[in-house]
């Protein structure tokens, strides 16, 4: 609703839908069966789900944390911010990527640097937890950590999922 409000007793039944997909795309959100009495113009907008994949959610805990930097004024917390910020950047270098647009996998040769950096860059944060002066409530700092943690879970699926569809062994 963008104005006022339904009657007492009356509300919306059904619901919205989407187009079928769980791979990184858009996806357009449908009307579906959502609908109200005969009381009501009930006019719908479409929309969009955006499912990314495990570079677009680092680039984004990336782009988060470099919002946070541009506030953080204690010189210890902002040189390890630097750092972790640092290290997660270079973790999204496409060199280290397989196709970087599609954000699911990294290169089979060059991708470990990219989880190396990314542990480089949990650890700084980490540190910063840990550190009694904090000035970065911790609960942002391990926010960062566990997305990225939770986006590098999404890079092993997919290349057990690789390996499996291959003929290799998901041990």
């Amino acid at each position: 609703m963008t104005a006022g409000s339904l009657a007492a007793g009356d509300s919306f039944t059904g619901a919205l839908t989407r187009v079928a997909g769980e791979a990184v795309s858009s996806y357009a959100i449908l009307q579906g069966t959502l609908a109200l009495n005969s009381n009501y113009t009930l006019s719908y907008v479409g929309a969009t789900l955006t499912i990314g994949g495990a570079f677009d959610q680092k680039a984004a805990v990336l782009a988060e944390m470099q919002a946070l930097r541009a506030s953080v004024t204690d010189r210890q917390d902002a040189r390890k911010l630097d750092d972790a910020i640092d290290r997660l950047a270079d973790s999204l270098d496409a060199r280290l990527w397989r196709n970087p647009a599609d954000g699911v996998r990294l290169d089979s040769r060059k991708g470990e640097r990219a989880i190396e950096l990314e542990k480089n860059a949990v650890e700084k944060l980490e540190e910063i937890i840990r550190s009694r002066s904090n000035t970065i409530p911790d609960a942002m700092l391990q926010g960062f950590a566990t997305r990225i943690a939770a986006a590098d879970r999404l890079l092993a699926t997919v290349a057990i999922a690789d390996a499996q569809a291959a003929g290799g062994d998901a041990r």
